[in-house]
């Protein structure tokens, strides 16, 4: 209830102050934080003549107080500069110290009359008797005034008013609260103020009036000069953001082959500045571009040395200013998170050498995932590096003394004399050192204590020197010269002065760590030699392996897997790698090499020529496009019908059909495929729901899991099938080239269409396809022209053209593969949309997926991605080659699917992998992220871009 003004307010006359206030709003934050505004705003633009500012100056303090080291002082010398308190009395302003000292100050300076109470939330409740508050029942007051008035006072009600974003300034309601508090603050009758109120409004009014109508004509040429303006200039912006996107991506392409981190980070920031066809394109190839390369891992010094731990766990560096660092490498290709998502770098489980985890830490502490340990050892540059097998003892050496690194120790001097050769032994018992010139000494040393164990003065100079194990040292030099002695006593067990390598100019050396391997080059060809000892030689002279062919003409760096199983050579920018078990493979990706390890056998660690990132390398990782690691494809051969793939409508689950087995792989998780060999050699499956799934093959209908049959005999020789969103329509298309629609549940024929003929053998692939809403069906006939089937109707339309080989559907785009290698998109009229390709002999294989992608293969084995709406080429990923069988050429036993989500396609190629290729773009910038390793510098874009950088350049993951 609003109690009324009681009595008579004081007729002073008003007289705004120069330097005071007229009023002193006294609330609580935390309730009236928002209303307290609207009420000073009101009180001062009350009756306000329109050229004044205002006509009371009202004090708030969180609008009229300036930063102060004494907020007190502050608030006092406003309440001493004020004529009124207005205290918006609530249950939170009594509560409050601030608005109860407040109101103890007014009281004790100020006439009791002079306070204006304005309710805002609770009661107040006036006891006549005892004339004061009662304390049961009044709850919006603080205690300084619930005992200090003599007789009853005068508040206005402003309870209803709790949302003043809500409520108008022209609202009656609030006009008359506001005339209420006015008219006292300023001395007037409320009957005169709310004239002089109502005059001012209307001679604004009419001055706003006259003022808008003069400036209406400059207004609107103004406004139209400004919109042009206002359109020009962001015209300007969007084509200059446009062009810089386009620049990036052009920048990022370029750079590929050399600077492979910088082009990811350049392409991932042009995609964000801009998602058209050139910065996806660019996105796409960085992610595509060179597979085995991992990622790179940027370092606080220069490499000079490089070793690796014998687990491959741990990759050692030494600096040109004499750091020791260590890097826990991530784990190998498909023991990790899927390629594509963040990713960091696995613990080891064991203590860091020496180091805290930052760069330039030098005590003790773990080492976190994926940190760079770094450790200072020498005063001039590391030359030498070895380590054992759990990278728990490190040997390094500056050239003229030798250092060893413990776990949880800084390195620490051990030797001092000429140093051309480290090596641990694989306990991490035993050290080896060379001096490299004869007449230098062997000596053999505990890394552990320091303490030297032995020496012997060598008459040869040795350019290598291994430890098999703690009781065999294995020296070598670069002619294919070998020894084994005993480490016991230096006596020679075996070995041989034989020259293996060319008497005239030839590339040396690279050698395996224990020296029982060792690689030189000539003549463009890299020969991986082993030496009787080692464990290939059975003790038996043993002559050079067969060279691997690379195209280096002067090879300066390599670099030998202990199993002597892989061969790595670089010179200039180029850097290859040869495997035993997979053939010469081309590095790109970086602009030169200066120093590399392996780590075991498929996973390689170079320096770039700069020396201050090291670049990992997997040959077991197929591309940083997969959505997850590679799966086995059914071990048939690839003389059989094409792998029929179909993926479950959530994307859950994948079922592979070939010759008879089919195979249905959980996709999302690690649960075991399940697995189970049909009655019929070739059919095709289809998911009835995400749990269900029938497959339709010359014999009959098999289902999964529970293996349910049709009561009506499936087609025979089914060459395509898709089933409508609604579940309610499956669309088979039979070996004739006829288009049938079943009852999914019995097989009963709905509606049906005869074909032109038989159609080409079902080795064949995409002859026929389905249209994703189930609608349509397309058949190539035997004389290559293309029908389509309206289903459920007598619309057969055929195409314009005879050569078509595939068909396939990209969302409601109708996709047709020509003998010429040209990929038609048909949606409708006489003639296609648009023609894409050819540029490269092409396969059957064909798969859109529902947002307009398409995935072609050639004859090479390399999948091509294209945009079927523009027509553009997005890039190329090449297929691996399967391992496990031999025979006809793989990719005419290739298949492939889109997702129904659209996110990926799936490959399968018999005896090889399935592969889940991602198409999405936030995958791609992740891995783009990922395998730079870093974000963007502004150097990096003074150097590629040339222009000024944005302030934010951090990689969008």
């Amino acid at each position: 209830m609003r109690t009324p003004l009681l009595g008579r307010w004081p007729a002073a006359p008003h007289r705004t102050p120069a330097t005071g206030f007229d009023a002193f709003i006294s609330y609580s934050h935390a309730l009236d934080g928002r209303l307290a505004p609207t009420l000073q705003r009101e009180l001062e633009r009350f009756a306000k003549p329109w050229h004044r500012t205002r006509s009371l100056r009202v004090f708030r303090d969180d609008a009229n107080l300036t930063a102060n080291a004494g907020l007190w002082p502050s608030i006092e010398a406003a309440l001493a500069a004020s004529r009124w308190l207005i205290l918006m009395a609530s249950p939170e302003a009594a509560a409050s110290v601030w608005v109860d000292r407040e109101v103890r100050w007014w009281l004790a300076n100020r006439p009791a009359d002079r306070l204006l109470i304005v309710l805002t939330d609770g009661e107040l409740a006036w006891d006549a008797d005892s004339g004061r508050f009662d304390p049961d029942r009044t709850t919006a007051l603080p205690p300084s005034l619930r005992t200090r008035l003599g007789e009853e006072p005068r508040w206005v009600d402003l309870r209803w008013l709790r949302d003043a974003e809500q409520v108008e300034p022209a609202n009656p309601r609030l006009i008359d609260c506001v005339a209420d508090l006015a008219c006292a603050v300023r001395g007037v009758p409320k009957d005169l103020l709310v004239g002089e109120h109502i005059r001012q409004r209307r001679r604004t009014v009419r001055a706003v009036v006259g003022a808008v109508t003069a400036l209406v004509v400059l207004a609107v040429a103004a406004g139209v000069a400004a919109s042009v303006a206002v359109r020009q200039r962001d015209n300007a912006i969007r084509q200059a953001r446009l062009a810089t996107a386009r620049a990036l991506a052009a920048t990022a392409v370029a750079n590929i082959d050399t600077h492979l981190d910088v082009a990811a980070l350049l392409a991932a920031e042009a995609y964000r500045m801009d998602q058209d066809a050139q910065t996806r394109s660019a996105l796409f190839q960085v992610t595509a571009a060179s597979p085995y390369l991992r990622r790179f891992q940027p370092l606080p010094a220069t490499v000079a040395a490089l070793a690796a731990s014998g687990d491959g766990r741990s990759v050692f560096a030494g600096s040109d200013d004499g750091r020791l660092l260590r890097w826990d490498a991530p784990p190998g290709a498909g023991t990790g998170p899927p390629v594509g998502q963040p990713t960091a770098g696995t613990p080891t489980g064991r203590p860091a050498a020496g180091a805290t985890g930052t760069p330039t830490a030098d005590a003790g502490g773990a080492s976190p995932a994926d940190a760079v340990i770094s450790v200072r050892a020498a005063d001039r540059g590391i030359t030498a590096l070895a380590a054992d097998d759990a990278g728990d003892r490190v040997v390094a050496s500056d050239g003229t003394k030798l250092y060893v690194w413990h776990p949880g120790d800084p390195p620490r001097a051990v030797f001092a004399g000429r140093v051309a050769a480290v090596a641990v032994s694989p306990s991490g018992r035993t050290a080896a050192v060379v001096g490299g010139q004869a007449g230098d000494p062997l000596i053999l040393f505990d890394p552990g204590t320091g303490k030297e164990l032995r020496r012997h003065r060598l008459d040869a100079g040795w350019a290598a020197v291994g430890l098999p194990d703690d009781r065999t040292v294995a020296l070598a030099d670069g002619t294919g010269a070998w020894a084994r002695l005993d480490a016991a006593d230096f006596a020679r067990r075996e070995g041989s002065d034989e020259q293996v390598t060319p008497a005239d100019q030839y590339y040396c050396c690279g050698y395996s760590p224990d020296t029982s391997y060792f690689a030189w080059a000539k003549y463009g060809q890299v020969w991986l030699t082993a030496h009787p000892a080692g464990p290939d030689g059975a003790g038996q002279p043993r002559s050079p392996a067969e060279p691997a062919a690379i195209p280096i003409e002067e090879p300066d760096r390599f670099a030998v897997a202990t199993d002597g199983r892989a061969v790595a050579a670089a010179g200039g920018e180029a850097l290859y790698a040869y495997l035993t078990d997979g053939g010469v493979k081309r590095l790109p990706g970086t602009s030169g090499t200066r120093a590399m390890a392996f780590l075991g056998t498929h996973r390689l660690v170079t320096a770039t020529a700069a020396g201050s990132t090291l670049v990992l390398w997997d040959f077991d990782q197929v591309s940083r496009m997969l959505a997850g690691p590679p799966t086995d494809a059914p071990d048939t051969s690839n003389a059989g019908p094409v792998p029929q793939l179909a993926v479950a409508p959530d994307g859950h689950r994948l079922a592979v059909l070939s010759e008879g087995h089919l195979r249905i792989e959980q996709l999302d998780g690690p649960a075991r495929p399940t697995e189970a060999d049909l009655d019929a050699y070739s059919g095709i499956p289809v998911w009835l729901s995400a749990e269900r799934l029938l497959v339709l093959s010359d014999g009959p209908p098999t289902g999964w899991p529970d293996r349910p049959t049709w009561t009506q005999p499936a087609p025979p020789g089914v060459r395509a099938v898709g089933l409508s969103p609604d579940g309610g329509r499956l669309v088979v298309v039979t070996a004739d080239g006829g288009v049938q629609w079943r009852d999914p549940a019995t097989g009963t024929v709905r509606w049906s269409v005869p074909g032109p003929g038989r159609l080409p053998p079902e080795r064949r692939a995409n002859t026929a396809a389905v249209s994703p809403d189930g609608r349509s069906a397309a058949v190539v006939a035997p004389d290559g022209t293309v029908r389509v089937v309206s289903v459920g109707t007598d619309d057969v339309r055929q195409l314009a053209g005879s050569n078509a080989r595939a068909v396939g559907y990209a969302g409601d785009n109708l996709l047709v593969g020509g003998a010429d290698g040209l990929l038609a998109v048909w949606r409708t009229g006489r003639e296609p949309d648009r023609l894409v390709g050819p540029g490269a002999a092409y396969t059957d294989i064909l798969a859109g997926s529902p947002d307009g992608l398409a995935v072609r293969l050639t004859g090479q084995g390399t999948l091509v991605f294209v945009d079927v709406r523009s027509g553009d080429e997005l890039g190329r990923v090449a297929l691996p080659l399967p391992g496990r069988s031999t025979g006809l050429a793989p990719w005419g036993a290739t298949g492939a699917v889109a997702d129904p989500g659209g996110r990926e396609f799936v490959t399968a190629t018999d005896s090889g992998e399935v592969l889940r290729w991602s198409v999405d773009p936030a995958d791609w910038t992740r891995a783009a992220c990922d395998v730079a390793g870093r974000d963007l510098t502004r150097a990096d874009w003074r150097l590629f871009v040339g222009t000024a950088a944005p302030d934010e350049l951090s990689c969008p993951r």
